[in-house]
Order: C-alpha cells, then structure tokens, then sequence
C-alpha cells in the first residue's frame, strides 16, 4: 500500500491526571465544551420529546 487518501484528521488523548473520566470527550478534554453546549442551545434543533414536533424559541425585544 503507497497511500490512503480520504481519511478525516484525528486527535488521541491520553488518560491523564486532567482526563480521569474514560467517558470524557475531546471537546470536555479540550475545554471546548462550553462553547459547543452554547452553539448546539443556539442553533440547534429542538424536538419535543412527547410528539415529535420541532420547537421554536420566542424571544422578548
């Protein structure tokens, strides 16, 4: 085999003193998480989880 083309990059962590959890994500390990909690609470989808149906988020002005 001469190469592999096509391939996403990739990121290993090793378990350390700052990662204890083995279920910590790369974005917990990073200290991105936040940031992702506040781009998923802004422009996520919301589903109600009785029906189905999506939800949308009414602001005051």
């Amino acid at each position: 085999m001469r190469s592999i083309s096509g391939l996403g990059p990739t990121i290993a962590l090793g378990q350390n003193l700052l990662n204890r959890n083995p279920n910590s994500i790369v974005a917990s390990a990073t200290g991105l998480l936040p940031l992702f909690k506040l781009l998923y609470a802004r422009f996520g989808d919301r589903k109600c989880h009785v029906c189905g149906a999506y939800l949308s988020v009414l602001k005051e002005d």
